[in-house]
């Protein structure tokens, strides 16, 4: 979760909400841009900023992406992430759902339980 809140850190407190909303609400950059239109427009600002933090070209989708992947980790199904990405098809959702080493390993235990308990 760090990781993930490491961008706003260094952010001027203007551009703070802007990365939060692209990673936690899952908007995207037209649809912040609607909610404040000076955010990211300062591209020398912001590459300054993500050169800072070890992330050179870390974009607003980047963010929105982080913050999708995080909802299929903790459990959102596929229709779910299709409405908070404002997706009609499940591909980009599909996207979000990496498959990790936890997830396997939860499949994985769960399968040897319903082998075991039989």
């Amino acid at each position: 979760m760090a990781k993930v809140l490491e961008p706003a850190e260094p952010m001027p407190v203007r551009l703070r909400a802007v990365v939060l909303l692209a990673t936690f609400a899952s908007l995207r950059r037209g649809e912040v841009a609607a909610l404040r239109r000076s955010n990211f427009r300062r591209a020398a600002e912001r590459n300054e900023i993500t050169k800072k933090i070890g992330t050179p070209g870390l974009h607003l989708h980047d963010l929105r992406h982080a913050g999708n992947t995080l909802a299929a980790v903790s459990g959102a199904s596929l229709r779910d992430l299709m409405v908070r990405m404002g997706h009609d098809s499940g591909r980009a959702a599909l996207i979000c759902q990496h498959s990790t080493a936890e997830a396997d390993r939860k499949i994985v235990n769960e399968m040897d339980a319903m082998i075991n308990a039989t």
